[in-house]
């Protein structure tokens, strides 16, 4: 029946038809070559196929094959069993564009702070030392070294600020829940709340601690651009007797249908967190609709860092 309602081809004209019927034309010959060499050597064969339904449709599905002996060991059959895995295949695709997108989307914005931060103070630095060579009036050489003094100041400030905008001292420092801390204070100077609780002041994986603080901050940047909320809620809670941090957000923004947003250019953050979730081993919990805000659980494995 699973057959049939993954093919579109019905019982009768199943039976007794080759699986080649299934073939889309888009795996190599070598591929069957070397499934038929494993099994036909009595070996059992694990693979995916990008099949074609009765219709035409395409369709991915995760499939084992296996031998079948007689008494004597010799091949009777071959029984396969197989998964149709094509949600999980398109899941996956979305998650990797959202990746791709999101790692342009910062390489365009590490350009444009270097271009618009320090551009233009490099090069009044370098027209400073420009009229500092043809002058001749020592103190108007004094004041344009000073000119250039404060803006090489002032270009060290701006690097520095890059540069804990991608991968911030405080956390490299001092852990994550401190570098939130910093992060939240500096925003609760807008029109809006950020409160974070935390139990705990211990150190985790290097790993465990970015991801968490990039997912916090894709939660509140999203937020920030498209929620119009008034006030965050966040929590990081280690809970010793399972070995996992918990952290929880949530926010009185407008809300959002979360089944038709996912995948749409405003559910690429979502789609990004869940990546980050996955790549901790971790599960993620998503409540949002029109007009009641989010809310978000998410608990990840962690390793103690002595």
């Amino acid at each position: 029946p699973k057959f049939t309602e993954v093919t579109g081809y019905t019982l009768e004209e199943a039976i007794g038809q080759n699986p080649k019927v299934l073939k889309s034309g888009e795996q190599t010959a070598e591929y069957y070559k070397e499934l038929w060499k494993t099994i036909s050597s009595g070996k059992e064969w694990q693979g995916e196929f990008h099949n074609k339904k009765k219709d035409g449709t395409l369709y991915w599905e995760s499939a084992l094959i296996s031998p079948v002996l007689d008494t004597f060991g010799k091949i009777i059959h071959y029984v396969a069993v197989k998964e149709d895995i094509t949600e999980k295949k398109e899941t996956e695709n979305k998650i990797l564009s959202a990746i791709i997108e999101g790692e342009e989307r910062e390489r365009n914005r590490f350009s444009r702070e270097l271009h618009d931060g320090l551009g233009p103070l490099l090069s009044s630095i370098k027209l400073y030392f420009q009229w500092i060579s043809k002058m001749e009036d020592p103190e108007k050489k004094q004041f344009l070294t000073g000119k250039g003094n404060h803006s090489i100041d002032e270009a060290i400030l701006t690097l520095r600020e890059i540069s804990n905008n991608l991968s911030p001292q405080s956390l490299n420092t001092f852990g994550l829940v401190l570098a939130l801390k910093n992060y939240v204070e500096g925003l609760n100077q807008l029109n809006i709340h950020i409160g974070l609780t935390s139990n705990f002041e211990k150190r985790f994986k290097a790993t465990i601690e970015i991801a968490l603080y990039r997912i916090a901050l894709e939660l509140v940047n999203n937020c920030l651009k498209h929620a119009e909320a008034t006030e965050i809620k966040i929590g990081l809670h280690y809970i010793e007797l399972i070995n996992l941090i918990r952290l929880t957000y949530k926010d009185n923004g407008k809300g959002f249908n979360l089944e038709t947003q996912t995948g749409k250019t405003k559910g690429r953050g979502i789609l990004n967190i869940q990546y980050r979730v996955n790549s901790l081993n971790g599960k993620m919990k998503m409540k949002s609709s029109p007009g009641n805000g989010m809310e978000v659980t998410i608990e990840v494995p962690v390793v103690i860092e002595n």
